[in-house]
């Protein structure tokens, strides 16, 4: 008999503990509540494509990827001021667009 080999994908829930202020690579994130956060990409390059952003993003669509970056170390709690430090600087930015 033939076999052929074939590949399924599992969902399974994972609880993690994640800090209230982090960042991953140029993007700052706080934890609202349970169900929001908050995104702050302050960062600049010459592309059109990248512009700061301030936004509120829903938590059941990041955690994943979020609980991914935490296994490779790559989420990095940051304090609060660090936070309000790039929220500041990404408003600024963005009121600069305006003028």
């Amino acid at each position: 008999m033939e076999t052929i080999k074939i590949k399924t994908t599992h969902f399974v829930d994972t609880e993690f503990n994640i800090p209230k202020y982090f960042k991953i690579g140029h993007h700052y994130q706080m934890i609202l509540d349970d169900k929001i956060y908050l995104f702050v990409k302050s960062n600049m390059e010459t592309s059109l494509l990248v512009y700061p952003e301030i936004s509120i993003g829903q938590i059941s669509y990041s955690a994943s990827r979020w609980y991914d970056e935490t296994i490779k170390q790559a989420l990095i709690p940051i304090t609060e001021q660090e936070f309000k430090d790039e929220y500041t600087k990404a408003n600024v930015l963005l009121l600069n667009y305006l003028n």
